[in-house]
């Protein structure tokens, strides 16, 4: 099964939920994503999440990933040589 979220604001643990039960899920119209580090190298290791994306078609920022608890510069780092728009 497929769906798509058209949430603006969503928490990690709720898209790592939906992946038990979806096989692909859709999360262009995202447009922040808020968990740890854990969460979200999860969601970016996962092949079941399609359309993260850190721009839109006009290269202005499209998603964001808010990053609560702990973390340090080498996480970041990870999460950023992605592409990613990474908000601490």
């Amino acid at each position: 099964m497929n769906t798509s979220i058209t949430l603006e604001y969503v928490d990690a643990s709720y898209l790592l939920e939906l992946s038990e039960t979806f096989n692909t899920i859709d999360i262009s119209g995202i447009y922040q994503i808020t968990g740890t580090v854990s969460q979200l190298k999860s969601i970016l290791a996962t092949e079941k999440f399609i359309g993260i994306s850190p721009t839109d078609i006009f290269g202005e920022p499209s998603q964001s990933f808010v990053i609560i608890g702990p973390k340090d510069d080498e996480e970041i780092e990870i999460l950023s040589s992605h592409g990613l728009n990474i908000v601490i």
